[in-house]
């Protein structure tokens, strides 16, 4: 069955579809893992109510909450705004609250991918974390939403402690478009190049 699982990725026809779905009650944790990275590359939406649920979302075995998020993630782009609504607060309970640095790194992924102003404001609740890796990434899921919000989110990680994480943030600067947003990062850049200059300084 977990071989099964897996290789229907290669077959999206709805039946198939069908029977990952009835997979998803197994407690067998490789059929698991296996039945929500084959939904996930699906972008199966009709699975979507069957993966907010809490047995999987905080599964005592990490793979599986990253396999669930993951699946969210990819699946995310695919729905309507009102559906990505839905599922940004589980993403953003998984970004503060699961001790696993994949899970969480899977949900700042997925609120990357939904450009709303719930998603931007969790992504910044959580810009000042110590740990390098996430705060890259959660620059990255600004730059990800190209807009006016994103834009103050990379505002805000220019002031981050890690001069890596700031870098990155300069450096998405190129992806924002639209004059507002450039307005907005021009007067930052402004700002934070008299603070680099007093820093070297001291």
């Amino acid at each position: 069955q977990r071989r099964v699982v897996a290789s229907l990725k290669g077959f999206p026809e709805e039946i198939g579809r069908a029977h990952l779905i009835k997979s998803l009650s197994s407690t067998d944790v490789e059929i698991l893992v296996n039945t929500l990275e084959t939904l996930g590359s699906l972008q199966s939406t009709e699975a979507l109510d069957k993966l907010l649920v809490d047995r999987l979302l905080t599964h005592e075995r990490s793979e599986v909450r990253r396999s669930v998020v993951s699946a969210l993630s990819e699946i995310a782009p695919a729905l309507k705004a009102d559906k990505q609504a839905g599922i940004t607060p589980q993403l953003s309970l998984r970004l503060i609250q699961d001790q696993d640095l994949m899970v969480r790194l899977r949900a700042v992924e997925g609120l990357g991918r939904i450009p709303s102003e719930d998603s931007n404001f969790s992504l910044a609740e959580n810009i000042r974390t110590k740990n390098e890796t996430l705060a890259i990434a959660i620059v990255k899921a600004f730059m990800a939403h190209k807009n006016q919000a994103g834009a103050e989110g990379l505002g805000s990680a220019m002031d981050h402690e890690n001069p890596k994480v700031r870098a990155t943030a300069y450096e998405g600067v190129k992806v924002f478009e639209d004059a507002k947003s450039k307005s907005t990062l021009k007067t930052l850049l402004e700002k934070r190049l008299t603070r680099e200059e007093e820093a070297s300084l001291k």
